[in-house]
């Protein structure tokens, strides 16, 4: 798949086996989190660190310990 804006190739480093450069375990989760605060969204108001919590599948401490806050 090509980024538009760029024309250049997307590659999903997360999902590559032999990568050069791996990302660490804790970016992986970073990222694995964020992505599952964009899937439950509901507005500042209407979403909970619960909330994404869950929907990444680890405990709310584990979310607070890579954001402190919603922001």
């Amino acid at each position: 798949m090509a980024n538009k804006v760029f024309d250049i190739p997307f590659i999903d480093v997360l999902h590559i086996q032999d990568a050069a450069m791996p990302l660490a375990l804790g970016e992986r989760r970073k990222h694995q989190i964020l992505e599952s605060a964009f899937e439950v969204l509901k507005g500042y108001d209407g979403t909970s660190m619960q909330d994404i919590a869950d929907a990444a599948k680890v405990k709310r401490t584990l979310v607070h310990q890579y954001f402190n806050d919603k922001k």
